[in-house]
């Protein structure tokens, strides 16, 4: 089967359209901040803005459809566990690394002798084994309080599987929308997590009507 291909596309029109489908996603965080079933709702508005942006992006690439969706994934699995455990450092620490390899490959230039010993990107690498660490240790624990049927307040997993799904629901419908130009078929997840999201309580029915 050959590989489908990008369908070209109207650049002023699209761009209407993928303000409209960001608008159309952003209803499911807004809902979810509304109903406060999950906590700090709002802060899934950014993951789902690039959510979108990465869907358009994938949808207009040359990769067969299957491939962007599965990079897409990824992408979104990588992403979900940056967001909420905070792994990779800031750019200041590694601005620090980087500065402090070059000093010291600049001294080795110049003396031609070895200046002292160096950790490469320690600061960096201390950060991502502590995050990381403490990123485990909160799932361990929400894995054990399930396991005993216990209650626990900590949202690790929630919040990283939160995070996780709605780039997958963005990303499908995004592919859908801009690769296949199925409208339909790529919002209606969307529409049923909104719809879903408000039922029981009833809150957030506004952004039901604006989906």
């Amino acid at each position: 089967m050959a590989a489908q291909r990008p369908v070209r596309m109207n650049r002023k029109g699209d761009t209407l359209l993928f303000f409209l489908f960001v608008i159309a996603a952003l209803t499911l965080p807004w809902s979810i901040d509304a109903t406060q079933w999950a906590p700090q709702g709002y802060r899934l508005v950014g993951p789902t803005v690039l959510a979108a942006g990465v869907a358009l992006l994938l949808a207009r690439s040359p990769l067969p459809i299957e491939l962007a969706g599965f990079l897409g994934t990824i992408l979104g699995a990588e992403f979900a566990l940056q967001f909420v455990g905070g792994i990779l450092p800031k750019p200041v620490l590694v601005w620090r690394d980087l500065r402090e390899v070059g000093q010291w490959l600049w001294e080795l230039a110049v003396t031609r002798e070895v200046p002292g010993a160096l950790e490469p990107f320690a600061r960096s690498l201390t950060h991502m084994a502590s995050q990381g660490g403490i990123l485990r240790a909160n799932l361990m624990r929400w894995s054990q309080a399930v396991q005993e049927g216990e209650v626990t307040r900590d949202t690790t997993f929630l919040r990283l599987a939160l995070t996780f799904v709605i780039w997958l629901i963005v990303l499908y419908a995004g592919l859908e929308l801009f690769r296949r130009r199925r409208a339909f078929v790529g919002l209606l997840p969307l529409g049923v997590a909104v719809i879903s999201n408000v039922a029981y309580t009833g809150l957030g029915i506004t952004y039901v009507y604006l989906y």
